[in-house]
């Protein structure tokens, strides 16, 4: 007990230099500490077979460290936000200039390399966060965390892109835009694999069983989720519109089903061309959905 008191006195003495001084711990400093907590509390009870409710005083009270895990997630935030967004406007401005084809991965698809490093950026900071044994520390920082995820990433592809797809038809006509449906076959391909990193990511920190946490991840899956449906539905507009003079003409005198050249034949040429095109770079769950959309308003404009 007189050693743990000595300890003690230790950890006070730098949690309170901590609390008077401008700046203070650094957040790598506080993750060592909780997690160095952690691992005294657990040494006791192995050795001495003490639970921290028998020793006196407490390294820190709860109020200690409340506010030592106020600015670890604090500061944490402030990183998560600015690589994101630094990432995101990176990705934004490809994405506008479209010079090339995106990447292609192992299975011949459309992806983003901006996803990959967004999944290895949230696997960074809850894979640290988790170090501290700290639960409601985790909750903070995921939840911070995925709110960037969700409203810097997600929200600013998606608005780029709704960008693209709504600029005047003049100009989406006059081939300004090279490249267009195969970059966002990237993004809803790449939402996909979003959804496989989160729940490897879940299952590797073991979070399936905190609620609060598991909250922020189906937050962050709903709009990864949204996204990649938008994504497929300005896909089918896209094409419907190219298809726009063979479907408006369908009603017309005529037998389209017998002359070589019939607008029938035209439109059902056009969608099997588009989804040939698809058919190797777009993941088969997104692709069954794009065909059976194409089918459903196809029918509606006859």
């Amino acid at each position: 007990l007189s050693y743990h008191r000595n300890i003690a006195g230790v950890v006070h003495g730098l949690v309170n230099r901590n609390a008077s001084s401008e700046g203070g711990l650094r957040s790598g400093d506080i993750l060592e500490l909780l997690s160095w907590m952690s691992d005294y509390y657990k040494s006791i009870d192995e050795n001495f077979h003490l639970t921290k409710e028998d020793l006196e005083p407490q390294l820190i009270d709860a109020i200690q460290e409340g506010h030592l895990i106020a600015k670890f997630a604090e500061e944490s935030s402030k990183k998560v936000s600015e690589w994101i967004g630094n990432l995101v406007r990176n990705e934004v401005s490809t994405f506008q200039s479209r010079r090339a084809l995106p990447d292609i991965d192992a299975d011949d698809r459309f992806y983003s390399v901006a996803v990959i490093d967004l999944c290895r950026i949230v696997k960074q900071t809850m894979e640290t966060a988790a170090v501290a044994g700290r639960l409601v520390l985790l909750q903070r920082v995921s939840g911070e965390t995925l709110r960037a995820v969700v409203e810097l990433y997600v929200g600013s592809l998606q608005k780029a892109v709704e960008g693209e797809f709504n600029r005047p038809q003049q100009q989406q006509q006059s081939n300004n835009q090279p490249y267009l449906d195969e970059h966002v076959i990237a993004f809803a391909n790449g939402a996909l694999r979003w959804l496989a990193f989160s729940g490897e990511l879940v299952e590797e920190l073991n979070l399936a069983g905190d609620d609060v946490v598991m909250k922020h991840f189906k937050q962050a899956n709903d709009a990864f989720l949204g996204f990649s449906k938008r994504c497929c539905d300005l896909l089918t507009v896209s094409v419907m519109r190219t298809c726009k003079p063979a479907t408006s003409g369908l009603l017309q005198p005529g037998d389209y089903f017998k002359k070589p050249g019939s607008l029938v034949r035209t439109l059902e040429a056009t969608l099997g061309d588009y989804l040939a095109d698809w058919r190797l770079r777009c993941d088969p769950f997104l692709l069954g959905k794009i065909t059976v959309d194409l089918v459903d308003r196809t029918v509606c404009a006859y």
